[in-house]
């Protein structure tokens, strides 16, 4: 799923808010989720860069690494 999700503040090492809402949206529908947020800045915009695919579990089961443009890797 496309997403914009905006940098908002948070504490360091937290997921992004949204991350967590899409794994508690997998966990209770049990469904896999992936979503692709968008990077760096637009506009004057900073984005979250929240892209992660979660497991039917709730899981994170791939985010991108320090090369997003190569694609997901697994933890």
């Amino acid at each position: 799923m496309p997403t914009n999700w905006p940098l908002v503040d948070r504490a360091d090492g937290e997921r992004p808010p949204e991350v967590v809402i899409a794994q508690a949206a997998a966990r209770v529908n049990h469904v896999v989720i992936a979503c692709c947020d968008r990077s760096g800045r637009e506009r004057g915009q900073e984005w979250t860069e929240g892209t992660t695919i979660v497991d039917d579990n709730g899981r994170n089961a791939a985010t991108p690494g320090p090369t997003a443009p190569q694609g997901p890797t697994c933890p």
